[in-house]
Order: C-alpha cells, then structure tokens, then sequence
C-alpha cells in the first residue's frame, strides 16, 4: 500500500490526473484483503468447531475411563487368593440338574441373560449353605462359555 501511496503523490507532483489505473489497483487490493479476513474467519469457526468436537469425544473418553476403572476397583474387591482353587474343587454336576434355571415360570435367569439394561449386571443366586450354588454356577458358566465358543460372532 505505502508503494501504491507513493505512485499517487508522484503523479499528483507531476499533474497527471489519470489516477483511475491506480485506484483499480488499491480497490483490488482492498478487496482481496478483505476475502482473505473473511476465509480465515471462516476457517477460524472449522477450527473451532473441530476443537469443539474434540473436547467433547475427549470428555467421553474420559467418563468411559473412569467407568472401566470403577468397574476394575469392583471385579478386584471381589478377587479372594484362593478363587481359582474352589473353582476346580467344584464337582460336575449332572446336566439335568441344573434345568430348573431355564424354566421360565420358575425363574427369570433367561430373561435376564438376554437383557440389554446397563442395570442388569449381576445375577444372584441365594441358597442354603451345600444347596449346590457353586456347582450350579460352574455348570452355567461353562455353558455359556460353550455357546459364545459356538456363536459365529
């Protein structure tokens, strides 16, 4: 601009009344600055848009971290040194024995199995003590184990 000033004043010295070349040129210019303000106003919002957009994926990510490590605090409260050595300690159970889990109008262990609710997480099985509870739950538990090995997905 101060060069395009100093063409102006140049031919003003020199009495050339011609300026319109040279305000075509200042015009252009001044235009072409203001379309540049107006893209990096533009790109400024995308931007902040975009950061908009992070912060919130980040703040999910971060509930979903503490979630897991709730979740990881329960599992290891529940952990005792000699689980796995009662787990093998349980007898096999005859499969017929454990059928009464699936009748539907006695229980409502399948309901539950296929539940989606976030509130659906534990199942408890309540008996008297060598009621079979724990050979019940081992039997359950392989099944499970036996169809998710069986399931396509």
């Amino acid at each position: 601009m101060a060069k395009l000033e100093e063409l102006e004043a140049s031919q003003e010295a020199e009495k050339i009344r011609d300026t319109s070349h040279l305000m075509r040129i200042r015009d252009d210019i001044l235009k072409l600055s203001k379309e540049t303000q107006r893209i990096i106003q533009r790109w400024d919002s995308a931007q902040a848009a975009r950061l908009t957009g992070l912060r919130i994926k980040f703040e999910m990510l971060q509930r979903e971290r503490t979630l897991c490590a709730y979740q990881i605090a329960v599992l290891k409260s529940l952990h005792f040194p000699e689980m796995r050595r009662r787990w093998y300690q349980i007898i096999q159970a005859d499969q017929l024995s454990n059928e009464w889990i699936y009748d539907r109008q006695a229980t409502t262990f399948i309901s539950w199995l296929e539940s989606d609710e976030p509130d659906d997480g534990l199942y408890y099985i309540a008996g008297r003590v060598c009621s079979l509870k724990s050979c019940s739950n081992s039997s359950l538990t392989n099944a499970q184990i036996r169809q998710g090995a069986e399931s396509p997905h």
